[in-house]
């Protein structure tokens, strides 16, 4: 075919459907008469950035300056152009400036897109960042400039030409420059369309680079949520450092990318150069600095899981490039929905069977996944892969079809709280959902940013799940246990994921509950009859007599030597044999406690009032003093032993937690 004049330089994707209606792609590049690159990916209002150009032959060429997210025009003017060599390998260029820009004070932070033209020839596209000198949001987004210069075929056309990927040239390249065309290919096709997306919300963010993650340790801690979108693939060590201090002290991360933070690189020549041997072995660094050496972030001698940051790696994932013989169609995949109830689905379009993402094609085309077991009538991550134990996982995808049209494997969409909150889209297309009719990608989307986007109280209530009618809560060991109005004992874990509960016995006419000789294990319950004692077992046990109960009982609180119980607004105690013992009270009036509990090892008394305040009091202390506040109208509440979190049920038959200290 012949290519028409008014074509972009640039690579090029051609399509093939085959019968099954799987789909096969080629990439062809069509060589620019103007080349360029900045001398910076980002700079600060004020300071000098400088537009590096050749054209062939020689030109006069236009230059024009347009920001990004508003297409606001910023900059035009006209310059000579020479024509410079042209590198024959992934080597910076050196060519000389053709411009050098100051950046005016009054610019907006945010992508600025530079055009050069010369009669109908178009230069390849140059983009660059102005970042805020002090926040205009809490949110930054961080472009994915190290994973984009990584791809970069340039000099060739066609990728993966100089990449660090296997070449049609003899060898792969190990080290790539940032002073050459072709750099930012990878924004158009995942971080434009949010960019735009984003606009149209009316959400505002500032935006840096992957550089700017790398040198300056200080950044994120202006902003309150960090945003990557697309194909996040390449960190070097203090990027990754800077991040996980910035979670850790509180900032919330949104990876809605996939393939996140696989390999390790380093920058050289003055951050003008990413590396990436990949193999250790031919890495200067192995044996002497084992946590620099560019590979997997999962291998040796790194052996820095990607799971401890964004809670998925790449074991288990997929990824989907189709070739002859491919039976398997890319958009038939949809994420499951395993946690509806959760908020990041609030309002979200689900699918009548729980799915979303069907015939969108947001799953791929690479995936990062958690590994995880169908347990409790859901899907629980085993933490064999390093992954936070308070891993939530809210989707799922099996795309093991996908073998044999690239990698088989699953995707896993999963949130977790480490001081801050990360959630994790685990798939590099997401933001391709933002402009589908009827997607659920939009609102998920929003839930995510306006939630994260504003600091939250460490102490915040989350919900773990859905329960019976629960009239008494208890815990014991790392599993909740519930009486519920209909006469039945229920267990569950007491984990963050929306595990089932599972009935193990009777608990006839039994309003009141807790456990008690936590190293053994018995749960007393207050009913009819007075207390009844059983073992903690997940199958069916007798109750067994233990003597009466206070009068006016609203519920009991268990510890290794003491039973307690809330009864006509006084706190009454007891021991623990297995027979009747007399009562003995405080003789103070309480606060409206309607339940209560202990936290071990503490022995600190944990309450719920009818007026909807969590409280606490020392056992040799009267005063009861004020939490926070409740979840909703509490109709059970439990401490988890040495776990400092409280558990609590809700009358619209839901269960929170929450960090009691």
């Amino acid at each position: 075919m012949s290519i028409p004049p008014e074509w972009q330089p640039g690579a090029y994707t051609v399509s093939f459907a085959a019968d099954n209606g799987s789909t096969a792609s080629a990439v062809f590049g069509v060589a620019g008469v103007i080349d360029g690159y900045c001398s910076a990916e980002s700079v600060y209002p004020g300071e000098e950035i400088s537009f590096h150009l050749s054209a062939r032959g020689g030109a006069l060429v236009d230059l024009a300056v347009t920001r990004l997210r508003a297409d606001e025009p910023a900059f035009t003017t006209s310059v000579e152009v020479a024509d410079y060599p042209r590198p024959v390998d992934a080597q910076a260029c050196r060519w000389p400036a053709a411009h050098k820009l100051l950046v005016p004070e009054d610019w907006n932070p945010g992508v600025y897109r530079v055009t050069a033209t010369t009669g109908k020839s178009i230069c390849r596209e140059l983009l660059f960042v102005v970042k805020a000198p002090r926040p205009t949001s809490s949110i930054l987004l961080s472009l994915t400039t190290a994973t984009n210069a990584a791809y970069n075929p340039w000099p060739e056309e066609c990728w993966p030409g100089k990449s660090l990927y296997s070449a049609t040239s003899p060898t792969r390249s190990r080290k790539v420059s940032l002073d050459r065309p072709g750099g930012w290919a990878l924004f158009n096709i995942w971080e434009e369309p949010f960019v735009r997306w984003a606009e149209s919300e009316g959400i505002g963010f500032d935006v840096c680079t992957s550089l700017d993650l790398h040198r300056d340790p200080e950044l994120l801690s202006r902003y309150q949520l960090l945003l990557s979108v697309g194909h996040d693939e390449y960190w070097s060590k203090e990027m990754r450092d800077n991040v996980e201090a910035f979670i850790g002290g509180g900032g919330n991360a949104v990876f809605l990318s996939g393939n996140t933070c696989c390999s390790q690189i380093r920058y050289e020549d003055e951050d003008r150069t990413v590396v990436c041997y990949r193999d250790p072995a031919e890495d200067p660094l192995t044996g002497v600095d084992n946590e620099r050496v560019t590979t997997f972030w999962d291998s040796a001698p790194v052996e820095r899981s990607s799971t401890t940051l964004i809670g998925v790696g790449v074991k288990g994932t997929a990824f989907y490039t189709p070739a002859a013989g491919c039976e398997s169609r890319r958009e038939d995949a949809a994420y499951e929905v395993r946690f509806p109830e959760h908020w990041v689905f609030d309002d979200a379009p689900l699918a009548v069977d729980g799915t979303f993402g069907r015939g969108e094609n947001i799953i791929g085309y690479e995936t990062d996944a958690a590994e995880y077991v169908e347990a409790d009538g859901t899907a629980r991550a085993t933490l064999r892969d390093g992954a936070p134990a308070n891993l939530v996982i809210l989707a799922t995808a099996d795309l093991t079809s996908w073998r044999g049209c690239g990698h088989g494997g699953h995707a896993t969409m999963v949130i977790f709280r480490r001081n801050g909150t990360v959630f994790t889209a685990s798939t590099t297309d997401w933001s391709h959902g933002l402009s589908k009719p009827g997607s659920a990608v939009p609102q998920i989307t929003r839930n995510v940013i306006s939630r994260l986007s504003t600091r939250r109280s460490a102490y915040e209530w989350e919900l773990i799940g859905t329960a019976p009618s629960i009239v008494s809560l208890t815990t014991f060991e790392s599993r909740l246990y519930g009486i519920c109005a209909d006469g039945r004992l229920w267990r569950r874990e007491a984990t963050p994921q929306n595990v089932d509960w599972t009935e193990i016995g009777p608990a006839t006419a039994m309003y009141a509950l807790c456990s008690t000789e936590w190293s053994s294990g018995r749960l007393v319950a207050a009913g009819k009859n007075g207390l009844s004692w059983r073992h903690v077992a997940d199958e069916r046990r007798e109750w067994h007599p233990m003597g009466d109960a206070p009068s006016g009982l609203h519920d009991l609180a268990g510890s290794a030597q003491t039973i307690y119980g809330i009864a006509d607004e006084a706190l009454h105690h007891r021991g623990t044999a297995l027979r009747q013992e007399p009562w003995a009270s405080d003789d103070t009036v309480e606060k409206d406690i309607v339940a209560v509990d202990v936290a071990m090892p503490t022995s600190v008394l944990v309450g719920a009032t009818r007026s909807g305040e969590l409280v606490k009091r020392q056992q040799n202390h009267r005063e009861w003093q004020v939490v926070g506040d409740l979840p909703g109208e509490v109709t059970g509440i439990a401490a988890l032993p040495f776990h400092g979190r409280v558990v609590a049920t809700t009358t619209d038959k839901r269960v929170w937690w929450r960090p009691l200290w």
